[in-house]
């Protein structure tokens, strides 16, 4: 007796989309520990962190990164991680500015279907007063309206993300993750993923 071929729920994707924080470090990244954990494993990974991107760029390219994992074409669910930003403080871009480019790469993802996941800004050595300041006000501009995304991520104030000084969790660039905290932060939206 034969029997009917069984169908098979499309496995959703999950699509990192930033700078070098993105794309990893030491070793490691993200995605790479994301896929370990109960339900980040359940995603398709597609990692388009570039080291270099601002969110001008980010949005530029959207078309041939994001854009591809629009629920109407591939009729599968995917959630789009977006951490941006710190390039954009680094060339002296205002906290208007950098808002409203965040406002439009999750609106876009958004459009496509996706479950936005934003993710505040997190310090670094590299910034000088000026550009610390606005990474405050832009990151207080992200947790003030929920309705701008899915779940947010506020990154810059869990305890490992704080100091960028501490040589366990930054590189000694005062930027980049250490893989223990790319380890961390995959635990954050792991738990977001949970059902």
């Amino acid at each position: 007796m034969l029997c009917a071929p069984s169908i098979l729920p499309p496995i959703p994707n999950f699509v990192g989309i930033g700078d070098s924080l993105t794309e990893g470090t030491d070793g490691t990244s993200m995605q790479n520990q994301l896929v370990l954990l109960p339900y980040g494993s359940q995603y398709r990974q597609t990692n388009f962190g570039i080291s270099g991107e601002t969110l001008e760029t980010m949005i530029a390219d959207y078309n041939t990164r994001g854009h591809q994992f629009d629920t109407v074409i591939t009729r599968t669910p995917w959630v789009m991680h977006v951490l941006g930003g710190n390039n954009d403080l680094t060339q002296g871009d205002s906290a208007q500015l950098i808002y409203d480019e965040l406002l439009e790469l999750w609106a876009m993802g958004t459009e496509d279907g996706a479950g936005v996941i934003a993710a505040t800004i997190t310090p670094s050595t590299g910034f000088n007063p000026t550009q610390e300041a606005i990474r405050l006000v832009v990151n207080a501009m992200i947790l003030a309206d929920p309705t701008k995304y899915w779940k947010v991520i506020d990154l810059a104030n869990k305890p490992t993300f704080v100091d960028p000084t501490n040589l366990l969790y930054y590189l000694p660039d005062g930027t980049h993750f250490t893989a223990l905290n790319q380890q961390i932060w995959a635990g954050f939206v792991n738990a977001d993923l949970a059902p």
